[in-house]
């Protein structure tokens, strides 16, 4: 009994092998990238049904009770008279702290508002009048226009080059002299005996024996 015979395939590592798309609905912005925990469900949670689950999660969260904005709200705003020094004392502190977090939440939103209504002041900032560029930049580095420095008057005095010097048509270039040729009476032992004081040159000759 043969069965079917086996496909051989090649791989090559330049090749990739082609996959089906998987065709799933596009997550929210919010959960791209985002890894979430294993699932750490508790065996009693499993066990209880879906309405005692929900009751047991608003008593954890606090849904059912009041914010702090809705209980001072609902706080008497009379002040009872106090009986003993100590509630005098606790009950001037807690003022006094309810009064600071007034003034600081109105200045807040005092400087928000000011904030919203002033907008941009870019129209209003000075702009540049000058078209000189040293001025410009002196303005820009916290320099004075037109106070000196130490340096500025030994430092233009070599660098600072205006438009003229870079034209080539107001300068010419000195002509260029043609060789000279050598003198015939020009000693060339001249520039030997010149400089150092004048020597007679003799001449030795060789005695012959006969």
């Amino acid at each position: 009994m043969s069965g079917p015979v086996p496909q051989l395939t090649a791989d090559f590592p330049g090749h990739t092998p082609y996959i089906l798309p998987d065709f799933r609905t596009p997550s929210p912005a919010s959960s791209l990238g985002t890894k979430y925990d294993p699932d750490e469900t508790a065996p009693s949670d499993w066990e209880i049904d879906d309405e005692t689950w929900e009751k047991k999660m608003q008593d954890m969260l606090g849904l059912h009770e009041m914010s702090e904005a809705e209980r001072l709200a609902n706080e008497d705003p009379k002040l009872p008279k106090p009986k003993t020094a100590a509630e005098e004392q606790q009950m001037n502190q807690r003022a006094m702290a309810k009064l600071r977090a007034a003034v600081e939440q109105l200045g807040e939103d005092e400087r928000f508002e000011q904030l919203a209504s002033r907008g941009s002041r870019i129209e209003t900032q000075p702009k540049p009048v000058s078209n000189d560029l040293d001025a410009i930049l002196q303005s820009l580095m916290a320099i004075p226009v037109g106070q000196p420095t130490a340096t500025t008057s030994a430092y233009r005095s070599h660098v600072k080059a205006g438009s003229a010097d870079f034209d080539f048509r107001n300068h010419s270039l000195a002509p260029i002299p043609p060789p000279q040729p050598p003198s015939k009476n020009r000693n060339p032992d001249a520039a030997s005996t010149t400089t150092g004081p004048a020597r007679k040159t003799t001449r030795r000759g060789r005695s012959r024996k006969i």
